[in-house]
């Protein structure tokens, strides 16, 4: 029986900057900042809609009929003169309501496009100058700055003519990211208006009108030195400089720190700065100077939306939590070749109810397009059957978003009411100091192995100890060694201690005073792959799949053959011949995997696993899952806390794949977004010389991806065509991180130095000293600055590339004299 879900849509609504300084009411900017809009046919009542509000920033939106999308959304309805079906609305709220960033926007934009969608099908549809007019009917104000880029995306310069709104839309420069700083407090747009004189002198008229033009003229001519002086206003923001007295502090300090100009955004009370590099020293700069103001408030730095609002072509495939229970008989993972027979390896094991749910909470983002996916998909060539999703239509990989929820400790005072006050509360750091306090008591106890339930095995564990971050799977289905835990080793010249004199010398080499080593060949099976290894076959485990594959070098194929087999699950690994360390191969075919060598290098191998598993339906375990990325997140979680949550000012370490990059990057940024932490650590991604597609690019300013045929002593980072370039780009822009490179000389020369330390690592993990020796010594990373870098593997994978061999093979009479002859040569 197939599964039939009610008619729905879903609609993705970006944020907008209105005015950008002077274009007041006139001039908007969308960005890669969303509110998501779900409407499924269903309920009792049309005219009272079922509402479902998603996250803390949506705590305080009507959930009846006077809700804004809902308004709209029956607006347009009433406009065709077509009946209001009966809905139920699930609103995904991340854009702050009343800051100055367009959120009722996306709000009217949203109900429209939503609306729209469903009038298609009744033939009844009205084209977007029609949906337009009708948004800023209902915007409130009825000035189009913010709904226009909301729904057509890009930069969009509007007027009225004839009680008709005239847009043109213009793409803005990928060059350009908007830093946003958004303060605790929001600022009332009716308020701030009542402050606006009644009318204007023509010299400040002319001011503004010269300016826009002079604005519009540097995006397009890339002229972005003159931005600052074009972002400048006298109509709007000397005025709402009484609600906001820090407001001109700090977007000088911006300005300072190398925006090309910074200004109010919209009505506040976010401001907005504009620049193509220093993005997280932009963004620390407006922080620090709205603390020293008493202002405290959360940033992030975001890309233009090109599309404007769009409608999602996913909303079938998706099972909503509260409809989890009704569908779960029918929510299983079926083959991918349905009669395959003995060619299929996945389990028809149907979904659990609390798995359904898990899933429903999740979705899947494209780092090239930002369409929406949910985690798995509805097959059409079967009954009942759901398959995973690895990547976009568009070809791009995807990133995993959940909302994040506190869990209720031990010892907590309150009824529930007060917890979900005190989960929701305003204060950022408040909630900070309770994400800590939850994490840093799991911490603090290891089991007692016999006598230890499953919950403390995953506090115990350096991923699921991060569970709420990572993925809250049930306990009973998650496979874990434990892992994590590894060593943070104190190296610098100033910071490593007294008689680690080896440990010294790393420092020395580096050239700094406070650098510590993150060791994650200490992992179970020798690397970090564990952590994200332990993700996905949780995922798999759940999905209830039988078999689970990747491409290798050594790190990735031991790794999963090792959860593979703690799982019961066959494990098959494609190596490129003659190209993997023979301890890791080993170690793969002691776990009981089965390995494919095939004729090539690592990308050829990714290639043909990935269309392996899509055809035979086995589930892919390599950085192209976005499960196993959540996984090695946890690398950041865990040495963010090992510092006491005080960030360092760098993280060096290797890029091959760029799995880690990503995955680390992200953890940064959702540690700062939860008050965790108070700044984003820049990153350096260091390739090989001969494996540096990701560094060439990086040169050109990302303009073009660029493929490498790899090669390089360093085995775990030969990549020529990395997997997750779209996600590590998106890091390393913004948190203004840079990309170098260094040659297998450098790469031996510094593995030396570490193994000699009694740390060693393999010759992959030394790309991080030798990057740190280099950056060190180009002025890049001051001395003095506090840096740490990624081991990423075992110095037991490669036990050959840099290592000295045996030279001398004589044998010794077994006496005193023999010994003392032989040492004193």
């Amino acid at each position: 029986m197939a599964l039939a879900l009610p008619a729905s849509v879903e609609v993705l609504a970006p944020a907008t900057s209105a005015n950008l300084g002077p274009g007041f009411d006139s001039l908007g900017l969308a960005l890669q900042l969303y509110n998501r809009f779900s409407v499924v046919e269903g309920g009792v009542d049309p005219l009272l809609p079922e509402i479902e509000v998603l996250g803390p920033l949506g705590s305080g939106l009507e959930r009846g009929a006077d809700n804004l999308f809902f308004r709209a959304f029956a607006t347009l309805f009433e406009r065709q003169g077509e009946p209001l079906p009966a809905v139920r609305i699930r609103m995904q709220i991340h854009i702050p309501p009343g800051c100055g960033l367009g959120s009722s926007a996306t709000a009217v934009i949203g109900g429209l496009v939503a609306a729209n969608e469903w009038l298609r099908k009744r033939e009844k549809a009205v084209s977007r100058d029609d949906l337009l007019d009708l948004a800023v009917e209902m915007e409130a104000g009825n000035h189009p700055d913010n709904v226009a880029p909301a729904l057509l995306g890009g930069l969009v310069a509007t007027t009225m003519m004839n009680g008709k709104v005239h847009a043109i839309k213009t793409p803005f420069p990928e060059a350009l990211k908007a830093i946003i700083f958004t303060p605790t407090f929001p600022m009332d747009t009716v308020a701030g208006r009542g402050l606006l004189p009644a009318s204007y002198t023509r010299t400040d008229v002319t001011f503004n009108t010269g300016r826009v033009a002079l604005l519009l003229s540097a995006l397009q001519m890339g002229k972005y030195e003159v931005i600052g002086e074009a972002m400048q206003d006298r109509l709007h923001q000397p005025y709402r400089q009484t609600l906001f007295p820090a407001m001109d502090s700090i977007i000088q300090a911006a300005k300072n720190a190398g925006a090309y100009g910074a200004c109010l955004s919209g009505g506040g009370s976010s401001l907005i700065a504009l620049a193509s590099t220093r993005f997280s020293e932009i963004l620390r700069a407006m922080q620090l100077t709205a603390r020293e103001h008493g202002v405290e408030g959360t940033g992030r730095v975001l890309r233009a939306d090109q599309n404007g609002a769009r409608v999602l072509q996913t909303p079938r495939t998706r099972i909503r939590k509260e409809d989890s229970a009704r569908y779960g008989d029918q929510f299983c993972w079926s083959p991918a070749r349905p009669g395959a027979g003995k060619e299929n390896m996945q389990s028809h094991a149907t979904l659990v109810p609390e798995i359904a749910a898990l899933l429903s909470a999740i979705q899947l983002r494209c780092v090239e397009c930002s369409a929406l996916y949910p985690p798995v998909e509805a097959q059409s060539s079967s009954a009942t059957g759901l398959v995973p999703r690895y990547r976009c239509e568009c070809g791009g990989v995807l990133d995993v978003e959940l909302e994040f929820t506190l869990p209720k400790q031990v010892g907590m005072q309150g009824d529930e009411e007060s917890w979900h006050l005190m989960e929701r509360a305003s204060n950022a750091s408040a909630v900070g100091a309770l994400w800590r306090q939850v994490f840093d008591e799991r911490a603090s106890s290891p089991p007692i192995w016999s006598i230890s339930t499953d919950k403390l095995l995953l506090d115990y564990s350096g991923v699921w100890r991060y569970r709420e971050l990572i993925l809250p799977a049930p306990e009973r289905y998650v496979i874990t060694r434990p892992e994590g835990n590894t060593n943070l080793y104190p190296v610098g010249m100033e910071n490593c201690p007294v008689g680690r004199i080896g440990h010294r010398q790393i420092g020395t080499y580096a050239g700094l005073e406070l650098f510590f080593l993150k060791h994650e060949g200490e992992n179970p099976s020798g690397s970090f792959k564990d952590r994200g290894m332990t993700a996905g076959v949780t995922m798999a485990n759940m999905l209830g799949a039988s078999a689970v594959a990747c491409a290798s070098t050594g790190n990735t194929s031991a790794s999963l053959a090792a959860y593979a087999a703690q799982a019961g699950m066959r494990s098959i690994v494609f190596l490129p011949a003659g190209n993997v360390a023979a301890g890791k191969l080993a170690q793969t075919m002691a776990y009981g995997a089965t390995t494919v060598q095939i004729e090539g290098d690592f990308d050829a191998a990714m290639q043909l696993v990935e269309q392996v598993c899509n055809e035979l339906g086995i589930y892919l375990l390599n950085s192209l899952n976005p499960f196993r990325v959540e996984g090695q997140k946890a690398i950041g979680f865990e040495l963010l806390q090992q510092l006491d949550w005080q960030a360092p000012d760098w993280l060096i370490l290797p890029a091959g794949n760029l799995g880690n990059i990503s995955a680390i990057g992200k953890a940064f940024r959702q540690a700062y977004d939860l008050s965790l932490i108070t700044q984003i650590p820049r990153i350096a991604a260091i390739q090989a010389a001969g494996a540096n597609p990701f560094y060439q690019s990086y040169q050109q300013q990302f303009q073009k991806r660029v493929s490498v045929k790899a090669y390089t002593v360093a085995s775990a980072i030969k990549i020529g065509n990395p997997v997750s370039y779209a996600r590590a780009r998106a890091v390393i822009e913004a948190c203004d991180g840079i990309v170098a490179q260094v040659t297998d000389e450098e790469i031996l020369a510094a593995k030396e130095i570490i193994d000699r330390s009694g740390i060693g690592c393999e010759p992959a993990s030394a790309a991080t000293l030798a990057g740190a020796h280099k950056l060190v010594a180009e002025g890049v990373i001051k001395r003095d600055e506090r840096v740490v870098g990624i081991l990423t593997g075992n110095l037991l994978k490669d036990n050959v590339t840099g290592i000295p061999q045996q030279r001398n093979s004589a044998v010794v009479k077994p006496n005193l004299d023999a010994v003392r002859a032989m040492l004193v040569q």
